[in-house]
């Protein structure tokens, strides 16, 4: 069975990688992008498989721009399978330079735009659907790693995307919409540098495998890119 599928943060590293994945397998893919005009790879894509994927502009730090992506949803009779809300940001500002500007931004676009996103596109969701928020094992508290590193604000604006998923996945369980954390790794992309551990291929396949496994069980939980779980 084909699903339709949303990839935000679309045009690059594992958000590219998922929707070429996912167009793969034969699903239908909804991608966003906030670079006008797309990259060379998901325009590459958009013209292998006409029929499959759709691209749209979103601005995921303009709340109107996200609401007038959901208000394009509303006449294609859209019943959405996968969410990912892949796009993210990590900019190193160390202890003595934090910067008001920087905090904000990393609370925009990690914590609040996949918040909104999620909100505008629920109507479009199928029950035991899945809402996947692309997390970070930095947003847990109990392990607090990278301490040594000026991802301060990183850390924290991933914290906050869990603890908002976390309490959405209550709001969403009448309607058996399934809501998880997944956390790739350290993946080889523009973010994780080059001397990641893990391929963005090696991740992209540990993680759809694991979304295709997800279950109701599953919702609330923040989980590695195998599936087993990470502590708060």
């Amino acid at each position: 069975m084909k699903n339709s599928i949303l990839v935000t943060g679309a045009d690059r590293g594992l958000g590219l990688a998922f929707v070429e994945h996912y167009l793969q397998q034969g699903n239908n893919v909804i991608a966003t992008s906030r670079r006008q005009p797309i990259g060379d790879a998901l325009q590459n894509l958009q013209q292998l498989y006409q029929d499959k994927l759709t691209v749209y502009f979103v601005d995921l730090t303009d709340e109107l721009s996200i609401n007038h992506f959901a208000e394009q949803l509303a006449p294609l009779n859209i019943a959405l399978d996968i969410v990912i809300n892949n796009a993210g940001i990590s900019v190193e500002q160390s202890l003595g330079n934090w910067k008001t500007e920087n905090f904000i931004q990393h609370f925009m676009v990690n914590s609040i735009a996949p918040m909104l996103m999620a909100q505008a596109v629920l109507p479009y969701m199928n029950a035991n659907s899945k809402l996947v928020q692309i997390s970070s094992g930095v947003g847990s508290a109990q392990w607090n790693i990278g301490t040594e590193k000026g991802l301060d604000a990183y850390a924290a604006s991933k914290g906050a995307l869990n603890i908002l998923s976390r309490r959405l996945s209550a709001k969403v369980a009448d309607k058996n919409i399934i809501v998880s954390l997944l956390n790739p790794g350290w993946v080889q992309t523009d973010m994780g540098g080059s001397a990641a551990t893990t391929t963005i291929e090696q991740a992209t396949l540990q993680m759809t495998h694991t979304i295709a496994q997800l279950s109701l069980k599953h919702s609330g939980l923040f989980i590695e890119a195998d599936g087993t779980l990470i502590p708060w």
